[in-house]
């Protein structure tokens, strides 16, 4: 088994426990009604719940980069994006938001897709290619259109809408990240890695998308359901990474891999449940 496959894992279930604690955090803070952007910073900031769940979020970020860092974004991402699977189960245990009757298949297909992926290569990525800014350039018009449909009001709603905008966010950032560590680990002869990273756009667009992905996901769990959001965006946020790894890094995707990334989005899908604001 490769080692990707626990440290991946192990960031899903940091991220899960950070989705929950944020969500409650959010809950209570929608509760006290805190009027404008400013005092709804500064609510969140004192509410326990949240915090926590930036902390174990941050602890997930850090497993993630490690896992990002030095195997494949097609076989990392798909595994650590199984954490809505344990978000959902949580927030039907803590928060009383329905499973629906679709929960056990989802299991099965996440197992199936942990499975699938063991057998999968999990060898590094090379070097981004001319693909990488059109793609990264696509993909961030997608994410503002979508949050920006959401807010007009469209019929995608803002529930679906935002995270769906998250979830192509987080994917893009994703595949950022993998190439500002690749411009930091590959420096050329005479320069350092640092000043490698320094003179990359890379890592400056990362942070703008990151931070974009992070509001827009905020906003979304305050607009709606856990158990709705997070697998919507997750499910997003795993394929980007896995095409942008085979268009842009030139990663493999052999039956394996095919296999478990199918189940594994199959699984996130059926955990979003259907309706408008369920509890």
């Amino acid at each position: 088994m490769s080692p990707a496959l626990p440290v991946a894992l192990s960031a899903a279930l940091l991220f899960a426990s950070g989705n929950l604690f944020q969500k409650a955090g959010l809950d209570r803070s929608a509760e006290s009604s805190p009027r404008g952007i400013l005092a709804w910073a500064r609510a969140l900031l004192k509410n326990p719940k949240w915090t926590a769940g930036i902390l174990c979020s941050c602890a997930g970020a850090a497993l993630q980069y490690v896992a990002m860092a030095n195997w494949s974004l097609s076989v990392v991402q798909p595994l650590i994006g199984l954490n809505p699977v344990v978000t959902a189960l949580l927030c039907r245990k803590f928060l009383g938001e329905r499973a629906g009757a679709l929960l056990w298949p989802a299991l099965l297909c996440a197992l199936g897709g942990v499975a699938a992926m063991g057998f999968a290569e999990a060898g590094d990525s090379g070097a981004p290619n001319a693909a990488l800014w059109p793609f990264a350039g696509v993909a961030a018009a997608a994410m503002a259109l979508l949050a920006s449909a959401s807010k007009r009001g469209a019929k995608i709603g803002a529930e679906a809408g935002l995270a769906l905008a998250s979830g192509v966010g987080f994917g893009l950032s994703a595949i950022l990240f993998k190439a500002a560590w690749t411009a930091f680990a590959s420096a050329p002869e005479g320069l350092s890695g640092l000043a490698a990273l320094c003179s990359s756009p890379a890592p400056w667009a990362y942070a703008a998308v990151y931070a974009a992905a992070f509001f827009a996901s905020q906003a979304a769990l305050l607009a709606g359901r856990g158990m709705f959001v997070v697998p919507l965006s997750a499910a997003v946020g795993n394929l980007l990474p896995v095409l942008g790894g085979v268009l842009v890094f030139g990663e493999s995707f052999g039956r394996e891999k095919a296999v478990a990334v199918a189940l594994l989005t199959a699984s996130l899908l059926l955990f979003a449940p259907r309706g408008k604001n369920r509890v």
